[in-house]
């Protein structure tokens, strides 16, 4: 685990390498970066909205969805990816209660998607191996807008392949990422599967 220090012009440097997230030294507000394997991150056009109003239409859109439920411990941070004149394209970092005990930190002032942190491709579903699992992602103008367990051990598929199609289909159609180009592999994988 890497505690990183950011400052307000973007300039971000690695501060101290920790062994669990608790062990992390700071008195600075902490954002945890939890691990794609226990966030799930989508994307959503919502009506063009105030900033004020933000939260409370992504609660709504979620309960609609049938991804949180009243009464658990439910965190989500929304992040504004693109302002389309009527429309506002969010992606939401959702973090369910079922996050292990060490990961749930009394200083944490928000909960996000640790891969938030990288650039994302356009026109790339983006599918690669954390925690022994394997994700796909998709990004729109270098920020996350949506990933996603589509298996739970490492291994490229034929089904996984067909999943793959599919999700690029449906974030492309749903227009929360631009045409799709291509699938970009972060990690090493067999060359028959990277070949299909």
């Amino acid at each position: 685990w890497e505690l990183w220090s950011c400052d307000g012009a973007g300039s971000c440097r690695c501060k101290e390498t920790v062994s669990t997230p608790g062990q992390a030294r700071t008195r600075d507000p902490l954002v945890f970066g939890v691990p794609a394997s226990h966030c799930r991150t989508l994307g959503m056009a919502l009506p063009a909205t105030d900033p004020k109003t933000l939260r409370s239409m992504v609660a709504a859109q979620l309960e609609k969805r049938g991804l949180v439920s009243q009464g658990r411990d439910w965190r989500f941070e929304p992040h504004l990816i693109e302002d389309r004149g009527e429309e506002t394209l969010v992606s939401v970092d959702l973090v369910g209660p079922e996050l292990p005990g060490d990961y749930v930190l009394r200083r944490a002032s928000a909960y996000t998607a640790a891969p938030r942190a990288r650039n994302w491709p356009d026109g790339q579903v983006v599918v690669w191996r954390e925690s022994g699992k394997l994700l796909l992602s998709a990004g729109r103008g270098g920020q996350l807008v949506h990933s996603h367990v589509i298996r739970s051990s490492p291994e490229l598929s034929a089904g996984v392949i067909q999943e793959i199609r599919l999700g690029a289909l449906a974030l492309e159609g749903e227009g929360l990422i631009g045409e799709v180009e291509g699938v970009t592999l972060w990690g090493e994988f067999e060359p028959a599967m990277v070949s299909e």
